[in-house]
């Protein structure tokens, strides 16, 4: 299966982040890559997890982090597709940042070698647990709501932090 490249941020080449709530009887994307970091935070939905050369099974309350142009896709159970009443719903949470966009403004206020060092590493990508996940979770909810600008810098601010410094 060869990946598709997709423009997350086409039309926004101001944007520095973005976030997309899915919620619908199954996730329908392809095999695709993009130059921005995924955090993707399942709330309800199970299935089939590829991404890059790593193919694992994901069910709700899974948590991702996803580098920069690593093809991936979720795909649903089979029940998702042949589901005739509302049982099966694929939901997840997306936060999208483009990392040279994220450091370029960051090195405004100081040293961003550790949060670069972050980035590098994202591009193995990498799953959350326990307390990081708990956190992070809760934060990704607030920012997709969020309007206020500043309130949604802030909010991407605390999610980044706390996956840099996360084992």
């Amino acid at each position: 299966m060869r990946p598709v490249p997709a423009k997350i941020l086409e039309g926004k080449e101001n944007e520095v982040f973005d976030t997309k709530v899915v919620n619908s009887p199954y996730f329908s994307t392809l095999f695709h890559f993009h130059e921005e970091c995924q955090i993707n935070y399942v709330v309800e939905s199970e299935g089939t997890r590829m991404i890059g050369d790593s193919i694992e099974s994901f069910s709700h309350d899974d948590l991702t982090l996803v580098g920069s142009n690593i093809p991936h896709v979720w795909h649903n159970s089979e029940e998702y597709f042949v589901a005739t009443d509302t049982s099966s719903v694929a939901k997840s949470i997306t936060l999208f940042f483009h990392p040279e966009k994220v450091l370029k403004i960051l090195s405004q206020f100081g040293n961003t070698k550790k949060m670069a060092n972050f980035f590098q590493l994202s591009k193995r990508c990498m799953r959350f647990r326990g307390k990081t996940k708990s956190k992070v979770k809760i934060l990704l909810i607030q920012l997709a709501e969020e309007e206020n600008v500043l309130l949604r810098l802030s909010l991407l601010s605390k999610i980044l932090h706390i996956l840099s410094q996360t084992q």
